[in-house]
């Protein structure tokens, strides 16, 4: 088996990930989150006697970090979810693709949706932080979306409703 075998449901998976990732309301939930943030921020600037620049930078990193590990983890759980009540799941595995390879496409789908929201939500830190340590912002945060994502696909395939693999995922978040 050539590696170009194993690349192309792979990477067609990702791809379909993504287009429902895209076709869903998560982009509008992502600029929601943006626009309140910059809200609270401009609320703490009006409000800080000191440091405002500061304080609304850190306000914005940290309430737009919770906001992309609720997303993305809501998003790969309840996309996994759905898939396997409608029975997308039973119809992907009767195609001639492994279920490893069917995971792995889909984790790959949700990664490239996590890091596209970090990049987003990485912009509107610009106006407050330097590039370099906005760079670092975002790569950190890109790869906690991944664990975020994985872990979000773990629990969903695992316990099959929303709400036990919200809290579980939760939970791991909050302990790690």
């Amino acid at each position: 088996v050539c590696s170009s075998d194993l690349r192309g449901p792979i990477i067609v998976l990702a791809q379909a990930t993504l287009l429902e990732a895209r076709r869903s309301g998560l982009p509008l939930l992502a600029v929601a989150c943006v626009v309140a943030a910059l809200a609270a921020a401009a609320f703490v600037s009006r409000v800080a006697i000191t440091e405002s620049l500061p304080l609304q930078a850190s306000l914005v990193a940290a309430l737009l970090r919770a906001s992309a590990v609720f997303l993305v983890a809501t998003h790969v759980i309840t996309s996994v979810v759905r898939e396997a009540a409608d029975k997308g799941f039973e119809l992907a595995l009767s195609l001639p693709v492994s279920r490893s390879r069917f995971y792995l496409g889909r984790l790959l789908g949700y990664a490239a949706t996590g890091a596209m929201i970090a990049s987003a939500f990485a912009l509107p830190l610009l106006t407050w932080a330097t590039p370099a340590a906005v760079a670092a912002w975002w790569l950190s945060l890109t790869f906690e979306m991944l664990l975020v994502a994985a872990s979000s696909l773990f629990f969903a395939i695992t316990l099959t409703h929303v709400v036990p693999a919200l809290a579980a995922t939760a939970g791991l978040y909050v302990r790690s």
